[in-house]
């Protein structure tokens, strides 16, 4: 009989899951410029911020990648709700500029 020890089954999960988001890793090549909508990127690409520069953020064209169930929460800095994780651009960049990961407090935004 076949036997998976549970820390091999997670790795096995863990691996599946980073494949399915792979895409986030290897897509994202920025081609179309600056942006600050969607609507100012070419078809097929999305505008995306880089979560390290914070609410100072310029938007930059980029081709998008694999997308999957995976939702992490990050505060933009509008303070809406956003998923930093699975989006469908390059790992480290948000659909809109990054105030904070986490759940949205009260709608309130540092910058």
């Amino acid at each position: 009989m076949f036997y998976l020890s549970p820390m091999k089954v997670f790795f096995s999960v863990f691996v599946a899951i980073g494949l399915a988001c792979g895409g986030q890793t290897t897509q994202g090549d920025a081609g179309g410029g600056s942006c600050t909508t969607n609507a100012h990127c070419p078809t097929g690409q999305e505008c995306g911020y880089a979560e390290s520069a914070g609410c100072a953020a310029t938007g930059a064209c980029f081709t998008t990648g694999a997308l999957c169930n995976l939702f992490q929460p990050g505060c933009s800095c509008t303070g809406e709700v956003i998923n930093i994780a699975c989006n469908g651009l390059p790992n480290g960049y948000a659909t809109a500029p990054l105030a904070y990961t986490g759940q949205c407090i009260d709608g309130a935004v540092d910058q």
